[in-house]
């Protein structure tokens, strides 16, 4: 007896960084990317540049601290506010939040916005970042 042939399907790819409960796509994309602070490689944190308003749409990568005691971009932050953190790095993180979400889902368009965005970040500051 003869089967008909079916063609193969692949196996969806495991997702690297478990989603959290009530996790939206648009936050897990975030995560997937490296840290804009440092460059951290993901799995980061999602910052919230807004509040209410607009939502997952003002969001970007930090990384986060693996113990409480370690100094990390995310705790940074909130530790220098934004506006100290943000003119730190030099760079405006509402043009590349927007940016991020017009892409959202597209790992590899991400991470290169990303590093572009690094890339103009002073070189003794990305210098002096873990």
């Amino acid at each position: 007896m003869m089967t008909a042939d079916r063609p193969q399907q692949s196996p969806q790819p495991a997702q690297r960084w478990p989603a959290m409960p009530g996790t939206t796509p648009h936050q897990a994309f975030i995560r997937s990317l490296p840290c804009l602070g440092c460059g951290k490689p993901a799995p980061s944190e999602y910052a919230h540049l807004k509040f209410g308003i607009g939502g997952d749409r003002f969001l970007v990568p930090l990384c986060g601290a693996d113990t409480v005691w370690e100094d990390c971009c995310h705790s940074r932050l909130y530790f220098l506010g934004r506006r100290g953190f943000w003119s730190e790095l030099g760079l405006d993180p509402y043009d590349l939040a927007r940016a991020l979400w017009r892409l959202s889902g597209d790992r590899e368009a991400g991470t290169y916005l990303i590093g572009r965005a690094r890339g103009r970040i002073a070189p003794r500051d990305r210098e002096a970042r873990p």
